[in-house]
């Protein structure tokens, strides 16, 4: 395990030599620092994220890598695109579209640690999973592994892709506008798409969801210009 931190470090320049031919092919012998097999012309391409599960694996097993080249590659591909691109990447973006409701620097703030932590996380995972051999990686890979992840990442994306819609719509009918409610209606359809296949009532969640975040926002909003603080403080004295 000694080598991880080492090719941890250099998987970030995976794709420093990526090209049209062999794909990642030189930035993963790059990576591992010497060459692997007979296979070594043959072009590599995988998610960079989850690249690490091939790499440990052909520092530890060169063997089972030549064998499971192609095959690995695809996988890691298709579960890492679908994983951090189609998921982990919108969820930033809402989580980071809801906090800049509170300013820039915020919404920067929530966009970065959102998604730089799971990220890192990954490739840290997947790089161990393949320095512990084919078995390993196939058992993280499996439907109680990293498929799992995917599933509930998807619930966590598509409320979070729901309820930046609602805060746009919110803010439309606070503020006026066309972006907002645009951006809104693009939103909606999207978490519905996160969201398809996991429960009976898609189009209920993220409504509920939309309408939690209209709610908060306008409450937020009311307590910014004391109307709320206002109804508060006469509430409290007894009303009418």
């Amino acid at each position: 395990m000694r080598a991880q931190p080492r090719l941890f470090v250099r998987g970030f320049l995976l794709e420093a030599l990526f090209n049209a031919r062999g794909k990642q092919r030189g930035g993963f012998l790059w990576v591992l620092g010497e060459r692997i097999g007979s296979d070594r012309e043959k072009p590599f391409n995988a998610n960079p994220t989850l690249a690490g599960y091939a790499l440990g694996l052909a520092a530890a097993a060169p063997e089972d890598f030549t064998l499971y080249r192609d095959r690995l590659g695809a996988a890691l591909g298709s579960l890492g695109d679908r994983m951090v691109l189609g998921l982990l990447r919108p969820l930033s973006v809402a989580l980071g579209l809801i906090a800049a409701a509170a300013g820039p620097v915020h919404g920067a703030a929530a966009l970065l640690l959102v998604y730089n932590p799971p990220e890192l996380y990954l490739r840290w995972r997947a790089l161990r999973s393949g320095l512990g051999g084919l078995a390993v990686v196939t058992a993280d890979l499996g439907r109680d592994g990293l498929a799992q992840a995917v599933r509930e990442l998807a619930r966590v994306s598509g409320l979070a892709v729901a309820a930046a819609g609602g805060f746009c719509l919110a803010g439309l009918a606070l503020e006026g506008g066309m972006v907002p409610v645009l951006v809104g209606l693009l939103l909606l359809p999207a978490a519905a798409l996160l969201l398809r296949g996991m429960t009976a009532s898609v189009w209920r969640v993220p409504l509920v969801s939309c309408l939690l975040a209209a709610a908060w926002l306008t409450v937020t909003r009311l307590a910014g210009t004391g109307a709320w603080r206002g109804a508060l403080v006469w509430w409290r004295s007894g009303g009418l």
